[in-house]
């Protein structure tokens, strides 16, 4: 059923998670994080944190582009 819904290679990972049986599953406040913890940690057995931290930051029009450098040397 997890193949089915998330793909094989989700479905590696849950493998993994289940033989480490981490404790605790940090994860930023964002929806989706929030959401693949949960599933996580029902799969696990793991505690999720809400981390601040961790949360991802939006660079709006600069999104994805890389910035030069090579003036600065």
């Amino acid at each position: 059923m997890w193949r089915m819904l998330h793909g094989e290679q989700p479905a590696r990972g849950m493998h993994v998670l289940r033989e480490r049986k981490p404790a605790v599953i940090y994860a930023s406040p964002l929806a989706r994080a929030q959401q693949t913890a949960k599933i996580v940690a029902r799969k696990t057995g793991a505690k999720v944190v809400t981390d601040e931290r961790i949360r991802e930051v939006a660079f709006g029009e600069h999104e994805g582009k890389t910035i030069d450098y090579g003036d600065l040397a």
